[in-house]
């Protein structure tokens, strides 16, 4: 069976269990006790210099019974489901290590359980793992099961998970009815047979393999990472050797200084996670590999990397490209880049082979470019950014041309068309009011700063003042602001005398704008001209009853609406409306 584990070797005083060295129960774990959950006496016995865990449930549950794991809410489905398992875990001491032969275990389930069963271990928590893959059918009643997995070891230190996946659709019993989630699995005698072992000197390589993507010969790929870690090494203090077993391939331990061979110091016998660079340089086509290897630490058998990629012949570019204009629509009195690259005739970037110098052009619009319309792109490289362009005209569609002035030999290449913008010009108001009230907040309106074609200008963030044009009054609140995307709104202006107004808005640079008419009445006011003093009701409290008055009302608005409402009260404080807006009179009042 394959074992999905990094590349690791070691040297120890014995690699795996043989003649001369005895298995023994790495982890035992038997459950005695009454039937409660949870489940009593799961406490595993653990060789010395290792340490387990009890079992643990995820998704399953517990369910009472004696001397047993017993569980339920099983995965009743065809298919395994990774989150629905028991587990326990076992770790070696510092120092020491897993050598490891066999797992065996009693299984039994209820008649409605489902019979299969998949286990599995793991040493980096399930990102990968080993499966057993033909365990055997859960049965009723139970019997014990034995994984004879091909021996292994771990790395000193290191986690091992084993996880049982009880499911399926199929009954204990194999009666035609599907199996339930309600049925139970039952656990017991749970062993682990093998030794804790010491561990030597090792060297790890993480991942033990590396692939590069086709690259031209006579180039450098980027750089890939494999991670060397140990424990144990000897001396205690000391340097590793790396080397790359041909001139395809090339190696660094700072991702800056590269050849065929570098070193690594270590100041303690554990070495963390380093990182190894290695990139990919191609000295001929077709498919090549190398193995990184090390040495030192006193690894008598040290890991090897494998590295692997495919040579390519350089294509040579044919054309220039403009691949991005930024901003996608410039304003005419800004500037813009231009991003050209060198294609082949695949439209595939590619280096050019020596410095070509390049000039930016107009294919279609009426105005110029100005500002910086020229670069070079390096010999070695396949791409070049103009920076500072400007277009001196206000219009859509423009197109460019970056044409080839010397060096390799490429056809021009144009642009997608693209808007040049205008600036604003000019301010409008939109929600004037046309009336207002002495010392009241005037209506919110805004102001906008406007193109020639009447366009809000969402650059333009300017400030916006508001003063009186016409008007003998004083103006206050908030009179100047920031436009905000082309817009700056007030809301707090007052003015505070009667009579009729125009404003002004204006920014620097801009046409003002001057308002329409807008009238500032005086407060309201209610004079009472007609105002009985008496008033009775028939004797019954609440009852309505007819009430006239008369009221003169001033300064008000034209074109305003206005509400009022009637009602009378002997009471000054009362509060509460009768039916129809009216105040009820208290009849007992006297």
């Amino acid at each position: 069976m394959k074992q999905l584990f990094q590349i690791a070797l070691f040297l120890l005083p014995f690699a795996f269990t043989s003649p001369g060295v005895v298995a023994q129960n790495v982890y035992l774990n038997q459950f005695t006790g009454a039937g409660v959950c949870p489940t009593p006496g799961n406490i595993p016995t653990v060789a010395a210099n290792a340490t387990g865990t009890a079992l643990t449930r995820n998704l399953i549950t517990c369910l009472a019974a004696a001397n047993v794991f017993n569980s339920t809410t099983l995965n009743n489905t065809s298919s395994i489901n990774p989150s629905s398992y028991i587990e326990f875990k076992v770790t070696p001491n510092a120092g020491y290590a897993l050598s490891l032969s066999s797992l065996s275990f009693f299984r039994q389930g209820s008649a409605t359980a489902p019979n299969q069963l998949e286990v599995r271990y793991s040493i980096d928590n399930f990102a990968t793992f080993t499966s057993w893959g033909a365990a055997p059918l859960t049965t009723n009643p139970g019997s014990v099961a034995n994984w004879d997995f091909p021996d292994f070891v771990t790395t000193p230190g290191q986690t091992l998970s084993f996880r049982f996946y009880p499911y399926g659709t199929q009954r204990t019993d194999l009666s035609v009815t599907p199996s339930a989630t309600t049925g139970t699995f039952r656990l017991d005698d749970i062993t682990l047979v093998g030794n804790v072992i010491p561990a030597g000197p090792l060297l790890l390589f993480t991942p033990g393999s590396q692939s590069f993507a086709n690259q031209n010969i006579g180039t450098q790929s980027t750089s890939q990472i494999i991670q060397i870690s140990g424990d144990n090494l000897s001396p205690s203090s000391g340097t590793l050797s790396l080397s790359v077993s041909n001139a395809d391939f090339e190696v660094s331990n700072d991702d800056i200084n590269w050849g065929s061979s570098t070193s690594i110091s270590y100041g303690t016998p554990l070495l963390t996670s380093t990182p190894v660079y290695v990139r990919f340089s191609p000295q001929s086509t077709g498919a090549l590999s190398a193995t990184l290897n090390v040495s030192g630490g006193g690894v008598s058998n040290p890991p090897t990397a494998t590295l692997n990629g495919t040579g390519t012949n350089p294509a040579f570019p044919t054309q220039l490209v403009i691949t991005n204009i930024t901003p996608a629509s410039p304003l005419v009195t800004g500037t813009f880049d231009v991003t050209i690259q060198a294609h082949d005739a695949s439209n595939i970037p590619q280096y050019v082979i020596s410095n070509t110098d390049i000039q930016l052009s107009v294919v279609t619009g009426t105005g110029t470019l100005v500002g910086t319309n020229t670069g070079t792109m390096n010999a070695g490289t396949n791409t070049l950014t103009i920076s500072g362009v400007n277009y001196n005209v206000a219009e859509n569609g423009v197109v460019i041309s970056a044409d080839r002035l010397n060096g390799d030999l490429l056809t021009s290449g144009s642009s997608a068309p693209f808007n040049v913008l205008a600036v604003a010009t000019q301010l409008s108001l939109s929600n004037f009011p046309t009336t207002g009230v002495v010392s009241t907040n005037l209506s919110t309106f805004t102001v906008q700063a406007l193109r020639p074609d009447n366009s809000v200008d969402v650059n333009y963030t300017g400030p916006v003042t508001i003063t009186i044009s016409s008007g003998v009054g004083t103006l206050t609140g908030t009179v100047t602001k920031n436009a905000f995307a082309g817009v700056a709104s007030f809301n707090d202006l007052q003015l505070n005398q009667a009579g009729t107004y125009t404003l002004q808005a204006s920014s620097p640079g801009l046409n003002p704008v001057i308002s329409g008419n807008l009238v500032i009445a005086n407060v309201p006011t209610i004079n009472e001209v007609i105002l009985p003093q008496y008033a009775v009701n028939g004797g019954v409290t609440g009852e309505r009853l007819q009430y006239v008055c008369r009221l003169q009302v001033q300064n008000l608005i034209p074109n305003a609406t206005y509400r009022y409402f009637t009602g009378a009260s002997t009471s000054p404080t009362l509060t509460t409306t009768a039916p129809g807006n009216f105040y009820a009179i208290n009849n007992t009042s006297g």
